[in-house]
């Protein structure tokens, strides 16, 4: 859990002790965000992804979908976590290592199921 409160603070999220703390319990860089959790918030996430929850790249082509000529949401995610030199991608990238996203989004049409999570 330490692990996630450290990487939604390099990308200036605030994890705060509760819901009345009016400081993050890390130190933020960058620019901040406007989203905060609280800590039990991030346990949750943190034991989630532990026991490999997430969501997968079909739910989250239906929670936000794209208009019909723009590929699906979930290989512009994917596009992020390839390539993008943020704090957070770089992060994602850690926690997808054993999962081949960029030959699995540009080599097939199907959507994946590969998982996003806060683990590690």
């Amino acid at each position: 859990m330490e692990a996630a409160i450290e990487a939604l603070a390099a990308s200036g999220i605030g994890v705060h002790e509760g819901p009345s703390a009016a400081t993050p319990m890390r130190q933020l860089a960058g620019p901040t965000s406007p989203l905060r959790f609280i800590r039990s918030q991030v346990e949750n996430l943190a034991r989630d992804a532990e026991a490999g929850g997430g969501i997968g790249a079909d739910r989250i082509d239906e929670l936000l979908p794209m208009p019909p000529e723009s590929v699906p949401f979930s290989f512009v995610l994917a596009g992020y976590v390839v390539a993008a030199q943020t704090p957070g991608a770089e992060h994602a990238r850690e926690i997808t290592a054993d999962q081949d996203l960029e030959t699995r989004h540009r080599s097939s049409s199907r959507r994946s199921s590969w998982r996003s999570s806060w683990a590690r």
